[in-house]
């Protein structure tokens, strides 16, 4: 087995590609109204392609907590479905120069211990458009910050 050790560098960018929202945060503003701010994402997160895995490894059957800004519960991890990689990308005359090129993301299928649903409208914007009024549901997948080896 192969040890890999990381420097406070990687460990930023595993941080850094952990993070699957865009950053928010409120500011009061003088009618004490909330103001909503945000930092742009593309500063601290990569661009990743997503690749189906397609030998399944064995389920690893573990069950993890999670909380996001959504829900907080107990799942159960199940196969491997996808190797996401960073991605340098072209778009209206801008590069996106990859940040981290070793930190990768790997996401799994997921079963919640109950159903609960997260029932919640948002508004996304990024480099290819606005999304409003959009509903988040249900979650399907956890993605986690993974080193990859190629072969």
């Amino acid at each position: 087995m192969k040890r890999l050790y990381h420097t406070d560098k990687k460990s930023t960018a595993m941080m850094a590609a952990g993070l699957l929202a865009l950053v928010v945060c409120g500011q009061a503003s003088a009618n004490n109204s909330a103001v909503i701010t945000a930092e742009d994402p593309t500063t601290v997160l990569d661009h990743f392609m997503c690749y189906d895995i397609v030998e399944q490894p064995t389920p690893i059957d573990l069950k993890v907590y999670v909380r996001d800004q959504f829900l907080e519960q107990y799942y159960q991890v199940l196969e491997l479905t996808k190797l996401c990689a960073p991605a340098e990308k072209h778009h209206d005359g801008k590069v996106f120069k990859i940040k981290y090129e070793f930190a990768h993301m790997a996401c799994y299928n997921v079963q919640p211990e109950k159903f609960h649903a997260a029932n919640a409208r948002v508004n996304l914007y990024n480099q290819f458009g606005s999304y409003s009024e959009l509903f988040v549901y249900q979650v399907r997948e956890i993605c986690v910050p993974t080193f990859k080896e190629h072969l």
